[in-house]
């Protein structure tokens, strides 16, 4: 099995933290001044929310494929042992 024919489902955060979403909506409740203020460093946030999630997620699909192989290297580690007792000894 190669590791390119492996395709794991692993869900991409799109979704921005609760946490940000609630500031948000605190902030767009400020007066026109302060929400002006601080609208860029919030969405600046969500990107970087946003982008470290797809980056764990990538990372975690990553660790999933490396684990399958092993499992699958292990495995034919085994039966290569099985067959070559099984030679040796016939």
């Amino acid at each position: 099995m190669r590791s390119n024919q492996i395709r794991l489902a692993v869900p991409s955060r799109s979704v921005p933290p609760s946490e940000l979403s609630e500031l948000l909506a605190k902030v767009e409740d400020l007066p026109t001044p302060y929400r002006e203020a601080l609208l860029p460093a919030i969405a600046e946030a969500m990107e970087q929310a946003k982008y470290r999630g797809n980056a764990l997620a990538l990372a975690t699909e990553a660790l999933e494929r490396l684990r399958l192989e092993l499992e699958v290297t292990r495995f034919d580690l085994d039966l290569t042992r099985i067959e070559r007792e099984a030679a040796r000894s016939a």
